[in-house]
């Protein structure tokens, strides 16, 4: 607690607004004032005395700004990791493991023990450009450029870390939320990439794009797969991974 109190924090959320870029798989964001000052003058009989704004929400955490992905998000195979059955988890509408399946599965029961952790900070973007400047849309998240950026950066990968990749995207959510929402360019970690953050132990990880793994996110052999990192990294027997 003594270190933790002494850090430094650097907050890496992004403020969201109608125009923010979020994955077309999920529902848009958005918000508008249900009551005003002016539609509630005089609705308590008061005389005019009190008026009041509410506002509601309609908001989609997913793939937007910074989120951290439930356990039970991803399944493959009709399973959850730990071999759950994926549709029942969701049976009930009022959310992952209400219905009495995969209720370990929610964000609300993420590990305590993974918030607070300690973490690695690869900056890809800057061992390839040598500046800040982003990865080339198409750019493939190795595990040879992992491991070369850590080898560059003088850290050790360690088993339980949260390992977080920049890619210098993150300023596109405000500067070009197009460009940052691209469904079919965008650099992350491919099926390699992830890989070599399982074999590593790495416990959480996460990057600076819309949807972490490189888009679009398909691949063709040995099978046609739809988000192959996601299913490795959360439902996959043997991996420990929660992406972010």
């Amino acid at each position: 607690m003594r270190t933790i109190k002494k850090a430094r924090l650097i907050d890496l959320s992004h403020t969201w607004d109608k125009n923010s870029p979020i994955a077309s798989v999920n529902p848009t964001y958005s918000f508008s004032l249900q009551d005003t000052h002016a539609n509630t003058l005089n609705k308590f009989k008061d005389g005019g005395q009190l008026t009041y704004a509410s506002e509601v929400m309609h908001f989609s955490g997913q793939h937007g700004a910074p989120t951290l992905d439930a356990i039970g998000h991803i399944g493959r195979n009709g399973k959850l990791f730990g071999g759950l059955d994926a549709f029942a988890s969701t049976s009930d509408p009022d959310g992952i493991g209400t219905s009495g399946v995969g209720a370990n599965l929610a964000v609300d029961q993420f590990p305590t023990d993974l918030l607070v952790n300690r973490g690695i900070l690869l900056d890809v973007a800057r061992f390839v450009n040598g500046d800040s400047s982003p990865l080339d849309s198409h750019a493939e998240v190795t595990a040879d450029l992992l491991e070369r950026t850590a080898k560059h950066q003088r850290v050790t990968l360690r088993k339980g870390d949260t390992v977080f990749i920049r890619t210098g995207y993150g300023p596109l959510f405000k500067s070009n939320p197009s460009v940052y929402a691209d469904p079919n360019a965008s650099p992350g970690p491919s099926v390699g990439g992830a890989k070599f953050l399982i074999d590593h132990g790495a416990r959480v990880v996460g990057d600076d794009t819309l949807t972490f793994e490189m888009r679009p996110p398909v691949v063709t052999s040995p099978t046609f797969q739809v988000f192959p990192v996601h299913m490795m990294l959360i439902p996959t027997p043997g991996s420990t991974s929660s992406r972010t």
